[in-house]
């Protein structure tokens, strides 16, 4: 019972200190493979240290066919984007100042 209350303690922490970092994580899956933490936004994601990579997302529905993602000390962090966004980010990328 101790260990269980313990797990639950360390846990509830370990959301806290995301709120602070990301504001509300959308979700965080941790199994024996790997770790993941589903932030709102790219604002959220630029809080976490490192550059970000942009793959396709297997989305069923079509809304987020693309995902950003970090990975911090094995922990990947992510967030999903549309169409739009992700063209805009493509945009902003390929533009160089004059």
């Amino acid at each position: 019972m101790q260990k269980a209350l313990e797990v639950a303690t360390r846990a509830k922490a370990a959301w806290q200190a995301l709120t602070e970092l990301v504001g509300q994580p959308i979700s965080i899956d941790l199994n024996r493979y790997s770790a993941e933490v589903h932030v709102g936004t790219l604002r959220d994601l630029g809080q976490v240290p490192g550059e970000y990579n942009i793959e396709p997302f297997p989305d069923i529905s079509g809304e987020f066919p693309w995902r950003a993602a970090k990975v911090c000390d094995g922990v990947m962090f992510f967030t999903l984007l549309k169409q739009k966004e992700y063209e805009g980010l493509q945009c902003t990328s390929t533009t160089t100042p004059s």
